[in-house]
């Protein structure tokens, strides 16, 4: 852990660096190489954003200052400029075009788009957790502008919420390229970024090849796309060392640990995504986004409801291998049952041997409000007597599989019943039309 000793040992001298910085911002009126300062937008590690205007465009502008503190190196100040020369060369939608560079008074600025939304840190703030298909939609637009720098030779190196902006039709921009490098041009020895979205190779300084250096920001992107989905980054500490020591040697959670609700596809395209070593990753930011959104694609609903955790992702993965769907699985049938008030599955599979709620009085429970009497119950279990399968039908249960389940058996009643369901909902849909 010797980068991330370094980061957290360096923590106190952040603090006082960044006051140093805050009394060196300009304010409101203040004029910067002919534009004037209408507002902060901002602040990063190498500097201010400011809500500017161009008097001679006539036009408002978004001025990256760099801190006075850091313009006084020769390294920064061209580490800045390479920063301005990397987003100018990049004609796309999806990255933030700048206008400009100068230099004055001490202070290097960047003339940037005024992107009219917010940054993704402060969306997700106000979302979380972000719905499936409204991630998806910010990971395409992410995975755009990262396949454009990738083409043109380039890795982002800092892929984060706050530096994401979104526009006023929601679609996001990538910005600050501050600690983007030529491919094959990073040094092993020298390690920046954020902690909280680092890939473990970055953590570690290894000397990669240049085409597996793009799997850093793929696995930032996916950092995001977790939490997006859940509100909260995968892996949090009380110092960076903790924070990286995770990156390096834990076990990324799965979103849906977080959020019960989402559908098992995304916690394998996520998981895919955090992987450890970078052959084992997606190959590119597209690969990612297309699995992506393909999982967050709304499908058929279908709850598996049983005790046994290990038993209901095996029924869950059969449903999703065969058929266009996506499960929940519930271990606990009264927070099922909870759930049942705000939101209803397709059909729901109920093991009958439960504690707290047993099958029986779970499908009861459900059939006992008049908005669920059309739901398809089909009961697991693995008695198999007619006295308790004639118990069950007038329990209002529709179906009943008998453990061990049969793949085709399970295939065949799921599929009955989700047909039925649109039939029913046709059907429906031609009795309003014709009133």
């Amino acid at each position: 852990m010797r980068v991330a000793m370094s980061l957290a040992s360096s923590e106190d001298a952040s603090t006082s660096r960044a006051s140093i910085m805050r009394e060196n911002e300009l304010n409101v009126g203040d004029h910067l190489g002919g534009y004037e300062i209408r507002g902060l937008l901002g602040r990063g590690g190498m500097g201010s954003v400011y809500d500017a205007w161009d008097a001679k465009l006539e036009r408002r502008v978004a001025l990256k200052v760099a801190h006075a503190e850091l313009t006084k190196h020769r390294q920064f100040r061209d580490a800045f400029l390479d920063e301005a020369r990397a987003m100018a060369e990049l004609d796309d939608p999806r990255i933030v075009p700048v206008y400009a560079f100068g230099h004055e008074d001490g202070r290097s600025f960047l003339v940037m788009k005024l992107v009219g939304g917010p940054s993704l840190e402060r969306y997700i703030l106000e979302h979380q957790p972000v719905p499936p298909v409204r991630a998806a939609q910010i990971v395409h637009d992410m995975a755009a502008g990262l396949d454009v720098l990738h083409r043109a030779g380039r890795v982002h190196g800092d892929v984060k919420p706050a530096n994401v902006l979104l526009d006023e039709n929601g679609r996001a921009s990538l910005t600050d390229l501050g600690l983007s490098h030529r491919l094959g041009a990073i040094d092993a020895e020298i390690v920046r970024g954020t902690p909280g979205y680092m890939a473990p190779e970055r953590i570690r300084g290894d000397a990669l090849p240049a085409e597996a250096q793009r799997s850093q920001d793929v696995y930032a992107l996916t950092v995001v796309a977790h939490q997006m989905l859940t509100g909260a980054r995968p892996f949090r500490g009380s110092s960076r060392e903790e924070i990286l020591r995770q990156h390096l040697e834990s076990s990324p959670p799965a979103p849906s640990r977080t959020i019960p609700t989402l559908p098992m596809e995304l916690d394998r395209v996520v998981l895919r995504g955090m992987a450890k070593l970078p052959k084992d990753r997606w190959p590119d930011a597209l690969s990612f986004a297309e699995a992506f959104t393909l999982a967050a694609t709304p499908r058929r609903l279908i709850w598996v409801v049983d005790d046994d955790a290990d038993h209901a992702e095996l029924l869950g993965l059969m449903l999703e291998r065969a058929l266009p769907v996506r499960t929940v699985r519930w271990t606990d049938p009264v927070a099922a049952l909870r759930a049942a008030q705000d939101q209803l599955p397709d059909v729901i599979l109920v093991d009958l041997d439960m504690p707290q709620l047993d099958g029986k009085e779970l499908t009861a429970a459900l059939r006992n409000r008049a908005d669920r009497a059309r739901l398809p119950v089909i009961a697991v279990t693995g008695r198999g007597s007619a006295q308790d399968w004639a118990h069950l039908r007038e329990l209002g249960a529709d179906a009943c599989l008998l453990k061990p389940v049969v793949k085709e058996q399970l295939i065949e009643e799921v599929s009955r019943h989700l047909d039925s369901r649109v039939a029913a909902a046709e059907a429906e849909a031609q009795v309003k039309a014709a009133v």
